[in-house]
């Protein structure tokens, strides 16, 4: 029976256990990491008395608004290396979005359906028929998204900038003929530049921050496209200043978040912070691209973190939190004992999250992935 026990444990070892790719960059792994345990943070303080909540308040800072700039960083310096190494006709246009679809879309919509089977024999209140705008991405175009599955919203912004933005390019690019170079720049700050107009607009007019919106926040996508354009042609003084860029958003940071929570204007939280933030996340990256390795347990935990962040984001909060976590009744239990229930109820969000986010990534995401490469589709 005692011998038995070791197998066992292997067996649970192995089932869980992640291969570590070898060309990760571990800088930007702690950032993505640091990423979504800011967005646990943020959803998992619902759980919490509000006197803790005060305190998490001042310690969070937007894990999305992180996961938008490093998404740009990432994204805009495959579409570069495409561009300036082949060229970009229709057909790396469309192999770049197979190859970006096979990685977010199947996960996505598997998460979509599991929340939809839920709200149909749970939720008496749900609306059907804003389920097809989940399908084509535009529950948020123009306006906060519905109560269901609301996490979603970032990753509509997400899957347009990696719609529109190559399009943009190939029709500055082929049909206009600019020069790559030029057209990267010129639809980073272009893009920036309007996404600031419009929250200014909006709010100045209507009153409107509607922060989850595409049309809110898709900008901040760019700042990380910005600073793969200046990765690429600039690499020398990218590295070069790496240290003072650094030091620099940790200041803006800082400053960010005195402004927001301390100095109570509505048209610098409402409009300029998200512009500030994502500079001040931008100036973090030099430094973060420049850390190639780790090592011991800290490396692994947060490589794992990062690899499965994407699972986490889609499951932690309409899945584990309201699902799951919500709808456990540990009242009777434990007699009313809430010194004992909001810590249990907290501790189980938290291990729920990274267990059923590992499993999803590594049997299904994982492979929906290595399919694509399986095809060749680019």
């Amino acid at each position: 029976m005692n011998k038995s026990l070791p197998n066992i444990g292997q067996k649970i070892k192995g089932f869980l256990k992640l291969d570590l790719q070898h060309n990760r960059v571990y800088g930007l792994d702690i950032l993505r990491a640091i990423a979504i345990l800011f967005v646990l943070v943020q959803h998992s303080k619902y759980i919490l008395p509000i006197k803790i909540t005060h305190f998490i308040n001042l310690i969070y800072f937007d894990g999305v608004g992180i996961f938008f700039v490093l998404s740009g960083f990432l994204i805009g310096g495959i579409l570069i290396k495409i561009i300036h190494n082949k060229g970009f006709n229709h057909k790396l246009l469309f192999g770049f979005w197979k190859r970006r679809w096979f990685r977010t879309l199947p996960a996505y919509y598997l998460v979509l359906f599991l929340n939809l089977i839920l709200a149909l024999f749970s939720n008496p209140n749900f609306k059907i028929l804003v389920f097809p705008k989940y399908l084509i991405f535009s529950q948020n175009i123009l306006t906060n998204p519905p109560d269901f599955f609301s996490e979603s919203w970032s990753i509509t912004i997400e899957e347009w900038f990696y719609a529109f933005v190559p399009i943009l390019l190939f029709i500055f690019v082929q049909l206009f003929k600019f020069k790559t170079k030029n057209s990267i720049l010129a639809i980073a700050v272009l893009i920036m530049f309007l996404g600031t107009i419009i929250r200014y607009y909006r709010f100045v007019h209507f009153g409107l921050n509607l922060e989850l919106s595409i049309i809110s926040r898709f900008d901040n996508i760019m700042y990380g496209v910005l600073g793969a354009f200046f990765y690429f042609y600039y690499q020398k003084n990218w590295f070069k200043y790496r240290i003072q860029f650094f030091i620099l958003g940790i200041i803006l940071h800082l400053l960010n978040k005195i402004l927001i929570d301390f100095a109570t204007i509505p048209i610098y939280e409402n409009v300029f912070s998200y512009s500030v933030f994502a500079t001040a996340t931008l100036f973090l990256i030099p430094y973060l691209s420049s850390v190639k390795k780790g090592s011991g347990v800290i490396f692994k935990a947060i490589t794992y973190t990062s690899l499965i962040s994407y699972s986490m984001y889609l499951l932690n909060f309409s899945l584990i939190y309201y699902w799951i976590i919500k709808k456990i009744d540990l009242t009777t239990a434990l007699h009313h004992n809430y010194n004992l229930i909001l810590p249990i109820k907290f501790i189980l969000f938290w291990f729920l999250t990274f267990l059923f986010s590992l499993l999803l990534y590594k049997y299904f995401e994982l492979p929906m992935t290595n399919l694509r490469d399986r095809k060749k589709v680019l």
